[in-house]
Formats: C-alpha cells, sequence, structure tokens
C-alpha cells in the first residue's frame, strides 16, 4: 500500500522557500532536476551513492534510517533577471530522440554530415547519454526557454566542421 515506502535517497541543495515546486528524472535515469524560487534550474546526478541499507523504522512507514544524502547539484539561471518574480515554475529534460530530430532538421550541420551517426548518438567516436542535452524550463511570467547542453553540441559542430573527422 501507500505506507510501504522509506526513503533511500535525498538530494540537497535547492531552496524553494514559497512554492511546492516538482523534480523529473532523465529518461536514462542519470539525472535529477528541478527548477526553484531563486530563478535557477537545479540538476543532480541520480547515480547511486554508497550508503548504509535501509532499515524500517515500525513508528513512522514513511522513513528509513541509513538513507544515502547528496547536496551536490549544479544550477543556471533560467529566468529573466528583470522579473518580479524570478521563479522557475517547472524544467524538464527533453527526451533524446527529439533532440537528434532537433538538430538534423535544424540545418545548422553541414549537409555531408552523417546524420546516421547522430541519430545513434555516436560524435566524436564516443557515446553520448543525449537525455541530459536539452532542457525546458518555465517561469512564472510564462516563459518557456531552452537550454542546450553545450558541450555535446562543441562535439557536433567539431565533428561536422574542417577541424573534425569530416563525416561522422
Amino acid at each position: 500500500g501507500l505506507h510501504d515506502y522509506c526513503m533511500i535517497q535525498k538530494y540537497k541543495g535547492s531552496a524553494n522557500r514559497s512554492l511546492q515546486i516538482r523534480a523529473k528524472i532523465s529518461e536514462s535515469g542519470k539525472y535529477i532536476i528541478s527548477g526553484s524560487d531563486t530563478g535557477s534550474v537545479y540538476i543532480w546526478d541520480a547515480e547511486p551513492l554508497p550508503h548504509v541499507p535501509p532499515k524500517f523504522n515500525p513508528k513512522s512507514a514513511t522513513s528509513a534510517r541509513g538513507y544515502g544524502r547528496t547536496g551536490a547539484c549544479e544550477s543556471f539561471p533560467a529566468t529573466s533577471r528583470t522579473s518580479e518574480l524570478p521563479i522557475v515554475t517547472d524544467a524538464c529534460f527533453v527526451p533524446g530522440g527529439k533532440v537528434v530530430e532537433a538538430l538534423i532538421e535544424s540545418g545548422l550541420l553541414p549537409s555531408q554530415f552523417n546524420t546516421h551517426c547522430l541519430e545513434r548518438r555516436v560524435v566524436d567516436g564516443r557515446q553520448h547519454d543525449l537525455s541530459g542535452a536539452a532542457i525546458i524550463a518555465g517561469d512564472y511570467d510564462g516563459t518557456l526557454r531552452i537550454f542546450l547542453r553545450k558541450g555535446f553540441l562543441d562535439a557536433a559542430f567539431f565533428a561536422a566542421g574542417p577541424e573534425g573527422a569530416g563525416p561522422v
């Protein structure tokens, strides 16, 4: 039933003083993302950390002793600096397949670029986890912003350009 859950991992670092803001996990399960009422998007590495196995506490069905904790997260501003209420009300990862589709359809890559490699998510000879490559964030003012992970984009452009290996 609903009272069978116990906490096994706690992620800290974001501060929401006035609003309830949800967290989401990437399609690969490697990242957790959340907006905040500070105007930033927060991302945690969701890879399991070594911790003491949880022990069920019979007095509280919703807590456990010995769960893992992490305060290590990255954040970046995702609202306008002039906004009266700089609150990121929602943030989510764009599915990896949609990132590939958008990059191919953007026309930014040279026509000789081998898009098949990009579809397999292989750029610069390495497999990329694209589930964290793009983020959509919505703010309290109703603006949606899309953010791309620069490292992947740089690798794709380098591979497509004259400095790279040509078609990947």
